[in-house]
C-alpha cells in the first residue's frame, strides 16, 4: 500500500510562478503544466528510499492545471459612459380607462335582479401606473352596454392588491353562464360617468342584507339598498363554554375573523348587531334568514341565534337541538324538532304574522313541523323592538348568545311563503356572492390632455421639501457593531466599513444589527400618499454596482388584539396591559415585516457628482409605510464603495413634485422591536461604506479522466484566483476535509492524502488543478474503490477576523447548499466501479 502525502509535493507548490498563462488543456495533447518537482532533502525530506521517490515522480508528472469555460453571467455597465442625462420629461396622462370583467355565473333556472356580487380589484396596481387616483376613489362601473351605470360600493382595500367592490347586478337572466360588465378608472375626477354612480336600489321586501365575508373593520353594509348598517361589536361579558375549540379557515364565514378579533381573549365574543330604528314591524310580521353552523351543541345551555337588546323576541337552539321561537318570558317558546349536528352549516328562515298566529321554520328551504308550544303560545305583539343582535354575547346579566359561525343574514319585511324559502336557500349562497371572473386586456375609452412635467437635476434643490415625508438614513453598519455580548462595543466617531461577504447577493444600504430582524431598513414616517419617482445617490464609484433596488415595508403588529386596528380603538384594559409587557420582550417576536412594495432603479444621469435614478415602474409610498430599504447587487470589481441619499422626489395627486426630508436621528422604532440596546450604539455612519475583498471559490471533485484514471479536482469556480495560503489552508481543512482516502473493497487504505500544509501556486480564474488519485495500472488493486474523507480538529488559528484580507468558500461537487457532516469517524464521499470493459466510473 502507498501513503503518501500532498505535504510531499509541497516542494512542487513552492516553485516560482510561471511567467506565463497556463495553456488550455485539449483531449489531444493534455498539456502539463506544472514541472518536475524538487524534492527536500535533510530534514525536510518525506521520502525514504527511492522506490517511493519515483511513485511520487510519476504523480507530480501528471498533475496538470487546466482551463475550462465557467458558466458566465453577462454584466453590465451601471454608469452611463457619457454621464447619462441632465434632466428628465415626466409625462402625465388623465386618460380614462377600462377593462371588460366577464362573469362566470352558475346557469341558474331563474333570473336574479338587484343581485350583490362581489369582486377583488388590484388597485394599487393602477394608482402604481399613475391610471388612478391614490387619494379619491375615481373607479365606476357599467353593465354590458358600456353605459348604465351600476351601483357598487368598496368594501376595504382602496389602493391596494386586492380592493373588495361589492356591486349590484340590475338582472342575471336565467340559464346564462356568464354576464359582462365594464369598470372605468381615471386619475381626474372630471369624466361625466364619476358624477352619476347610482346608490345600491332600494328593495322593497327587506329591511336589511348583510354578508360578513372578510370583514377588516367593524362596519356592515346593507346589501338591500334600505341604508340600514350593520355593526360588528365586540362583546366583554365572560362565559367558559365559549372557549378555544373554533377551527374554521373558510373565509366567507361570519366571526371567520375571530383569531383578529379575539385571539388575544378568547373568552369574549362578538355579535352582529343592527339598529332597531327602522325594524319596528318586525315586532308584528316579518321574517329572517341566515346560514349557521353550531358548536357546544351537547351543552346544557341556551344558545340564541337572534335576539332584541328587550329581550322581547328570541331565536335560538335548545340543548336537546331543537329551534325555538320565543315571545317575551322563557315560558312562551314554541318549538320545532330539527335535530341539529355540531359542526354543520344550516341554511335556516324563520317568518312569523302575529297578527294571524303563524310561525313557519325552514331548514334548507323544507318546512319544519311543531313540536310543542303552539296551543299554549301567546300571540301578543311586542310594543316596540330594540337593536337586533345575531350572535355572541350582548348582556352581562344573562348568558345570551351562539357559540358557532353565522353568515347571509337578511331580514324581511313580510311573511314569506313555501315557494320564497325555497328560493333563498338556493340564492343566498357564495357562488353567486363571489362569482370568479375574468379581466379583459386594458383600453383607453376617452383620451384626454397630457401634462409634460419637467426635472432639471441641477436644480432639484429648488424644490419644496414635505415635511410629511421623512426619512431616516440610518447606514448600515458591520454586523459585530454594537456587539455588547463580545464587549467589542464600537466608541470611535469614524464611519464603519462593511465587508461585502457574498457579492452574488443584494446588500443592504439601511438598518441596524439587531435580535430578530437585521437590515431590515430604515424608519420612514409617510403621512400622505405619493408616488415616488426620482433617487438621487451620491455614489463614489457606479461601476461597482451592476443593480439597485428600493422597497418600502409595513410593520405589522400581531400582538395588537385589534390587528390591524390602532392602538387608540384599544379599551383601556388593553392598553394598560400593552403599556406593561410590550411586545418582543421575548425570543419569538409578535411582529414582522410586509412587503409593500419594490422597484428596480434605472440611472438616467449623473450630474455634480450624483447619480439620478428613476423606478423602472412607478411606485405607489402610502401611509402604512414604516421602513425603507436600499439595496444592491455588487459588480465584480473591486473596490470601495461609498453611498449617500441625496433626495428622494415624490408625486403628489395634484401633480406636483416633493422632496423628502432626509433627517437622522435615534430609530425609536427599531430600538423598540428589535431589542437593540441604545448603550451599544454609539455612533451612525453618515454614508453607507462597503469594502468587496477577494473571494476565492472553489469546488473539490472527482474526476475520471480519458486515460482511465481517478484525480482530484481543485476547481476554481469564483471570479478571482485562489492562493492557497496559510488562511485558505485553515479553512479547508475547518469546513471541507483534512484527509483524503482511497479504499479498496476490502476497505484496505490503497491511497491516502493529507491536507496539512497544502501550497500551491495560484488557480486562475476558469482553472481547475487535476491532481491524480489511481492510475489505470493500479486498477486491478481491487473491483471496486471508495474515498473517504475524514476532518481531525485543528488547533486554534493565531490569526483574527481583522487580519483576513478575502473572503474564502470551498464546497463538494459544487453544490453549496448541500450539507456534508464529516468529521474524525469520515464520510463515504463516492464510490468508483469498472464497467465490463473495465472503465472507471462514479456510481452517484
Amino acid at each position: 500500500m502507498l501513503v503518501f502525502t500532498l505535504m510531499t509535493v509541497m516542494s512542487w507548490f513552492l516553485l516560482p510562478r510561471p511567467t506565463t498563462d497556463p495553456q488550455k488543456d485539449t483531449k489531444s495533447k493534455g498539456k502539463i503544466i506544472v514541472e518536475k518537482p524538487i524534492f527536500e532533502d535533510d530534514e525536510g525530506s518525506r521520502y525514504r528510499n527511492e522506490q517511493d521517490r519515483q511513485k511520487v515522480e510519476r504523480i507530480f508528472a501528471n498533475i496538470k492545471l487546466v482551463a475550462y469555460a465557467p458558466q458566465e453571467t453577462p454584466t453590465k455597465t451601471h454608469a452611463p459612459s457619457d454621464r447619462g442625462q441632465k434632466s428628465d420629461q415626466l409625462t402625465v396622462t388623465d386618460h380614462l380607462y377600462r377593462r371588460k370583467i366577464v362573469l362566470k355565473t352558475t346557469g341558474n333556472p331563474t333570473s336574479l335582479r338587484d343581485f350583490p356580487i362581489c369582486i377583488d380589484l388590484d388597485t394599487q396596481q393602477w394608482i402604481e401606473e399613475a391610471k388612478l387616483s391614490m387619494i379619491s376613489e375615481n373607479l365606476y362601473f357599467t353593465d354590458q352596454d358600456g353605459i348604465t351605470p351600476l351601483p357598487f360600493h368598496i368594501a376595504h382595500g382602496y389602493g391596494k392588491k386586492a380592493t373588495r367592490i361589492w356591486l349590484s347586478i340590475p338582472e342575471l337572466p336565467a340559464w346564462t353562464t356568464q354576464k359582462e360588465i365594464y369598470c372605468y378608472y381615471s386619475r381626474s375626477s372630471d369624466y361625466p360617468g364619476f358624477k352619476q354612480i347610482p346608490a345600491f336600489p332600494p328593495q322593497e321586501n327587506y329591511y336589511g342584507w348583510y354578508v360578513l365575508d372578510e370583514l377588516k373593520d367593524k362596519h356592515v353594509a346593507d346589501l338591500s339598498g334600505n341604508i340600514n348598517p350593520a355593526e360588528l361589536v365586540l362583546s366583554t361579558y365572560e362565559y367558559p363554554w365559549w372557549s378555544n375549540y373554533f377551527y374554521e379557515d373558510k373565509s366567507y364565514i361570519l366571526f371567520n375573523d375571530y383569531k383578529k378579533w379575539w385571539k388575544h381573549d378568547s373568552s369574549k365574543g362578538v355579535y352582529l348587531t343592527v339598529p332597531g330604528k327602522n325594524l319596528q314591524a318586525l315586532s308584528q310580521k316579518g321574517a329572517v334568514e341566515f346560514w349557521f353552523k353550531p358548536y357546544y351543541i351537547t351543552e346544557s345551555i341556551t344558545q340564541h341565534f337572534m335576539t332584541d337588546t328587550g329581550q322581547h323576541i328570541m331565536i335560538g337552539m335548545l340543548p336537546d337541538r331543537s329551534i325555538f321561537l320565543q315571545l317575551g318570558s322563557r315560558q312562551n317558546r314554541i318549538i320545532w324538532d330539527t335535530f341539529i349536528h355540531q359542526g354543520t352549516w344550516y341554511h335556516l328562515q324563520l317568518s312569523w304574522d302575529f297578527a294571524k298566529k303563524q310561525a313557519k321554520l325552514y331548514l334548507y328551504g323544507k318546512e319544519v313541523p311543531i313540536r310543542s308550544g303552539l296551543s299554549s303560545f301567546s300571540w301578543n305583539s311586542p310594543k316596540a323592538l330594540g337593536d337586533l343582535h345575531f350572535g355572541g354575547y350582548y348582556v352581562e346579566s344573562s348568558s345570551y348568545g351562539f357559540s358557532g359561525f353565522m353568515e347571509g343574514f337578511r331580514l324581511y319585511k313580510a311573511f314569506l311563503s313555501p315557494e320564497q324559502a325555497n328560493q333563498n336557500h338556493k340564492y343566498n349562497h357564495f357562488r353567486f356572492y363571489f362569482p370568479t371572473h375574468t379581466m379583459e386586456k386594458e383600453e383607453i375609452a376617452q383620451s384626454n390632455k397630457e401634462d409634460q412635467l419637467s426635472l432639471d437635476f441641477a436644480t432639484s434643490n429648488t424644490i419644496p421639501v414635505n415635511e410629511k415625508i421623512l426619512i431616516n438614513t440610518i447606514y448600515a453598519t458591520p454586523i459585530h457593531y454594537g456587539d455588547s455580548f463580545s464587549g467589542s462595543v464600537y466608541t470611535g466617531k469614524e464611519d464603519l466599513v462593511n465587508i461585502i461577504r457574498n457579492p452574488d447577493e443584494y446588500q443592504q444600504v439601511f438598518g441596524m444589527s439587531s435580535h430578530f430582524y437585521s437590515y431590515v431598513g430604515t424608519e420612514v414616517s409617510i403621512q400622505e400618499s405619493n408616488l415616488l419617482e426620482y433617487v438621487s445617490l451620491k455614489i463614489n464609484d457606479p461601476k461597482l454596482i451592476t443593480d439597485i433596488k428600493i422597497s418600502f415595508s409595513w410593520l405589522v403588529d400581531y400582538s395588537h388584539p385589534y390587528y390591524p386596528y390602532r392602538y387608540s380603538s384599544l379599551p383601556w384594559m388593553d392598553k394598560a396591559l400593552s403599556w406593561l409587557f410590550p411586545p418582543a420582550n421575548a425570543c419569538g417576536p409578535y411582529y414582522s415585516y410586509k412587503r409593500l412594495g419594490e422597484a428596480r432603479l434605472k440611472l438616467l444621469g449623473i450630474v455634480n457628482g450624483v447619480c439620478w435614478y428613476k423606478p423602472e415602474k412607478p411606485f405607489y409610498v402610502n401611509p402604512l409605510a414604516t421602513i425603507m430599504q436600499l439595496e444592491y447587487l455588487p459588480s465584480k470589481q473591486k473596490g470601495a464603495l461609498h453611498i449617500k441619499m441625496e433626495d428622494l422626489i415624490f408625486l403628489d395627486s395634484a401633480k406636483q413634485f416633493h422632496r423628502a426630508k432626509l433627517h437622522q436621528s435615534k430609530p425609536e422604532l427599531l430600538f423598540e422591536r428589535e431589542r437593540i440596546n441604545e448603550k451599544d450604539y454609539q455612533h451612525f455612519n453618515s454614508e453607507y461604506i462597503a469594502q468587496q475583498y477577494p473571494m476565492e471559490k472553489g469546488s473539490v471533485e472527482l474526476m475520471i479522466s480519458e486515460q482511465n484514471e481517478l484525480a482530484l479536482v481543485l476547481r476554481n469556480t469564483g471570479t478571482d484566483q485562489i492562493v492557497f495560503d496559510y488562511f485558505s489552508s485553515y479553512y479547508f481543512q475547518e469546513n471541507v476535509f483534512t484527509h483524503l482516502l482511497v479504499l479498496g473493497q476490502e476497505n484496505q487504505i490503497i491511497k491516502k492524502v493529507l491536507l496539512r500544509d497544502f501550497r500551491t501556486h495560484p488557480i486562475p480564474v476558469g482553472h481547475y488543478l487535476f491532481v491524480p488519485l489511481l492510475f489505470e495500472d493500479e486498477l486491478n488493486r481491487s473491483d471496486v474503490f471508495r474515498v473517504k474523507l475524514l476532518r481531525e480538529e485543528r488547533a486554534n488559528h493565531w490569526f483574527n477576523e481583522n487580519q483576513q484580507t478575502k473572503i474564502i468558500s470551498w464546497v463538494l461537487d459544487n453544490k453549496p447548499f448541500e450539507f456534508r457532516s464529516i468529521n474524525e469517524e469520515g464520510m463515504i464521499w463516492k464510490e468508483i466501479r469498472k464497467d465490463p470493459q473495465g472503465r472507471l466510473y462514479i456510481n452517484e
